[in-house]
């Protein structure tokens, strides 16, 4: 018997004894051989990410078991995959090469290490206070990707993109100091020395390591791509002197992309559907939070220690259905423990623009604990809490993960990394990564679904039958016209950015797709089932299967004949409209005039086929697809070595552009461009051309 999920953990822990043990015998078949390969390429176990003396014996194992166990078409396959993951390795080994030649090298790791924390966290507080100083915002619109900063030259740069590029490189350092110097302990947390803190950072050495650690993990990304979406990594000779006749190596990436880009669009709309939600939640009435060092602070819903956990509350009840207080547990805290906990490490260390020190702060154990238990946590709560907010080989984020951990036993806060992210991320993040599932969220969407199409009119329904010993559990159907829409609800929160993360997720909107047409069909064969239901319906049915999404993740294709859409969309839909808001100044600053530029019906009011064209083409992915673009990145390794990888870039793009992108028509839209500038010139007198274009945004 083929016993994948073992082989797997055989292959992730690097274990050739038991993977022999697993194999003998199992892969004879051709199907067997070919899902050895797949896993073999998912779990990345052929490439040398670190280079230490314990891979490379582990891949002369391997080589020799799978030699050993395969023969034929799937050797050649081995065969392949060996040279895709030499050539990965190579680009691994000629960062750690650079490495060694910098200054920073020449330090002892531990300094090295804290060179580059301190470093880290002194840059990200200077962005902050570059942009936000004083505040006229609370935090989370600084992760919400609505900050610029202005360099004074007339160029702007996005905040979420530099303190995201900030954390992605102390990250990938910490990572690659960690596994050279062996600072993981047997829980898997990074444990660094503490007899090298240097008295004083030199920005310019410590900061030498952006460039390669970003490199770095720039390769992590490409080869996750590559390993579990397909394409190819080839090498090239390529002239670099046509006098000389000089010629250099480089390593091209082909990479398949489609399918990011739909989760990339999905995590704007996640961003502007979270900066909403918190709108709203900033109209309630803020209670008395306390003083959490005197007093007894309980639990939500009966009391709240900051804005930050009210706020989280209200957009993970509001925006990813989610009950915090269930009692659901990860790592032994359930959502509602571990936002309190993140709250709790917010307001000890908070501190006011310009009287901040925004660097790396020592924790004071015993003080931190005593607010943790004031805020309800027990003393295992507490230890857990710790231990899921200290960085790890595991984390994916330093925002999630902002304590960092000395071997004298002493923790350390990245202040400026935890004070201003957005804590209703932080919280999905951390319960993304560690793969929480909680009983209520189906039902409850489902709920929200069917009220939603019986507000608007339509008969929807939810219901389930059995056939013999089989049961079918239907989420939502709904009769309209002469359709049938079969919505299979799912509440799954988005994956990190992460190619692996992305397929596993799009492995179970696979699952879901085959429940929904397994479901179609039975009530396609069963005319009664549904009449017991609705009473009625016409003689002649379409059946329209659809998987209904709680995160705004839609595709323009469907999978087998089963439409993927989004509940933020559906709301859309019933509303009618899409509408343009346009910049414009004035004497007391800008405001945003709202256009109405395109109904979502053909007719006065919603039809079944007006939604399957929205099915078809969701009008958020229209909007969007104009404005990104894949480019090849061209970075140099070394002298004689560089690499291609593509990656999407997002362009601006102007008013007309998107309003054609989304069908309107080039009369429409000069109309409303000169509409625009008629309003500007009467407020402002000056003309409307002298407003950026991507200022422009489409709701």
């Amino acid at each position: 018997m083929f016993r994948k999920t073992e082989i797997r953990r055989a292959l992730e822990k690097r274990d050739a004894k038991r993977l022999r043990e697993l194999l003998n015998g199992t892969v004879d078949d051709e199907e067997n051989a070919r899902e050895l390969l797949r896993l073999i390429r998912h779990t990345g176990c052929l490439i040398d990410v670190y280079g230490g003396y314990r891979e490379a014996d582990w891949l002369k194992a391997l080589i020799e078991v799978l030699t050993d166990a395969l023969s034929g078409p799937p050797l050649d396959v081995l065969s392949s995959l060996l040279t895709e993951a030499l050539t990965i390795t190579l680009i691994f080994r000629q960062i750690k090469d650079a490495v060694k030649k910098l200054d920073v090298s020449a330090l002892p790791a531990a300094q090295q290490a804290w060179a580059v924390i301190a470093w880290a966290s002194s840059h990200m507080g200077t962005m902050h206070e570059k942009s936000l100083g004083p505040p006229k915002q609370v935090p989370l619109l600084v992760r919400a990707g609505a900050n610029t900063l202005d360099a004074g030259d007339g160029r702007t740069f996005d905040m979420d993109s530099i303190l995201a590029g900030t954390e992605q490189f102390l990250r990938m350092t910490l990572g690659m100091l960690a596994y050279e110097n062996g600072w993981w302990d047997q829980q898997g947390k990074l444990v660094i020395p503490q007899d090298a803190v240097p008295p004083k950072v030199d920005a310019n050495v410590a900061g030498s390591y952006i460039y390669l650690a970003s490199i770095w993990d720039l390769v992590l990304g490409a080869s996750e791509t590559l390993r579990f979406w397909g394409g190819s990594v080839d090498m090239a000779s390529v002239a670099t002197d046509d006098a000389t006749e000089e010629k250099s190596t480089q390593i091209i990436f082909d990479l398949h992309l489609g399918t990011h880009l739909y989760f990339e669009i999905a995590r704007l709309r996640v961003m502007q559907i979270e900066i909403d939600t918190h709108m709203y939640s900033l109209g309630l009435p803020e209670p008395d939070y306390g003083d959490m060092h005197a007093e007894l602070m309980p639990l939500p819903p009966n009391g709240f220690i900051s804005f930050d956990e009210l706020s989280t509350h209200v957009i993970l009840d509001m925006l990813y259905h989610l009950d915090l207080g269930e009692g659901t547990k990860i790592n032994g805290l359930n959502p509602a423990v571990l936002t309190r906990g993140y709250a709790v490490l917010r307001r000890c260390y908070y501190q006011e623009f310009g009287q901040a020190d925004l660097s790396l702060v020592e924790i004071d154990r015993p003080r931190l604990v005593q607010a943790l238990r004031n805020g309800s946590l027990s003393d295992f709560e507490i230890e857990a809490f710790l231990a899921t907010v200290t960085f790890g080989r595991d984390s994916k984020d330093l925002f999630d993960c902002p304590i960092i951990a000395s071997d004298d036993g002493k923790l350390y806060l990245l202040r400026s990394f935890s004070q201003f992210a957005s804590l209703p991320r932080v919280i999905v993040s951390r319960l993304t990564s560690m793969r929480s599932k909680f009983e209520n969220k189906g039902p409850r969407f489902e709920l929200e679904v069917i009220d939603e199409f019986v507000e608007n009119g339509v008969p929807a329904k939810g219901f389930t039958f059995t056939i013999g010993a089989e049961e079918y559990q239907f989420d939502c159907v709904v009769l309209w016209e002469d359709y049938v829409f079969v919505f299979e609800c799912k509440n799954y929160l988005l994956p990190s950015e992460s190619a692996a993360q992305e397929f596993y997720f799009m492995e179970a909107m696979n699952d879901a797709t085959r429940q929904v047409q397994r479901l179609t069909s039975v009530l396609q064969g069963n005319r009664d089932k549904l009449l017991e239901q609705f009473e009625t319906a016409p003689e002649v049915l379409t059946f329209v299967p659809v998987i209904l999404n709680a995160m705004p993740f839609s595709t323009d294709e469907q999978r087998n004949g089963v439409y993927m859409y989004d509940y933020s969309a559906l709301n859309r839909f019933f509303d009618g409209k899409i509408s343009v808001n346009q910049p414009i100044k004035t004497d007391e600053g800008w405001i945003r005039v709202e256009h109405v530029v395109k109904k979502l019906w053909e007719g006065p009011k919603p039809r079944a086929i007006d939604l399957i064209s929205q099915m078809t083409m969701p009008v958020q992915l229209a909007g969007e697809f104009p404005r990104w673009r894949e480019q090849g990145l061209v970075v140099g390794l070394s002298n004689n070595i560089s690499m291609v990888v593509p990656i999407l870039q997002k362009e601006a793009a102007c008013s007309k552009d998107l309003l054609q992108a989304i069908g309107v028509s080039d009369e429409v839209a000069d109309r409303m461009l000169e509409l625009g500038n008629e309003i500007h010139s009467k407020l402002t007198g000056s003309s409307r051309s002298e407003i950026p274009d991507e200022d422009e945004s489409s709701d």
